[in-house]
């Protein structure tokens, strides 16, 4: 059997969601994984044959019922393990539904919550990842990659197929 030398990882998506009313940040608790027990961004695994948006959005259903609109990408995340190398994309992302937010899946979340921003930064409880992007976006949030709308002449492809961020 040829064996592949390309790399096999999973691909995650999480969602920054910054209520700029309250200078607050939503984040859950994980009940899973490395991470256990500590806030970081609503987030899962992208599944066969979903783009990240559709990931993303789908995840903050299953867990939250949160509806989002998803916008700038602001960090990319590859990290390397014999086990389970992953692709991590983060999203700047509105929530549309604040009010109608609830635990829909308690086996990976156990609680959610709006932190403040300055208080976020400095708790021990929070996941060191979500601090660095946290601080990158506050210190420089039009530093965003962009989305743009570039579509490949030489491939056939939808705008729910291929995304470029720029």
């Amino acid at each position: 059997m040829n064996m592949s030398k390309h790399l096999i990882s999973k691909i995650g998506v999480g969602a920054l969601i910054i209520d700029k009313e309250n200078n607050s940040i939503l984040l859950s608790k994980k009940n899973y994984g490395p991470i256990k027990d500590k806030w970081t961004f609503p987030e899962g695994y992208v599944d066969k044959y979903e783009s990240l948006i559709e990931a993303i959005k789908r995840e903050m259903k299953e867990e939250l019922n949160g509806d989002i609109e998803v916008n700038d990408l602001v960090a990319v995340r590859y990290r390397r393990s014999k086990k389970n190398p992953t692709v991590y994309f983060v999203f700047n992302c509105l929530l549309l539904n604040k009010e109608e937010l609830k635990i829909n899946d308690k086996e990976e979340i156990n609680d959610f919550k709006f932190f403040n921003i300055e208080q976020a930064e400095e708790s021990p409880e929070i996941y060191s990842l979500v601090k660095i992007i946290l601080n990158k976006y506050k210190n420089n949030s039009n530093s965003n990659f962009k989305k743009a709308d570039f579509f490949p002449s030489e491939m056939k492809v939808s705008k729910n197929d291929y995304f470029l961020y720029l």
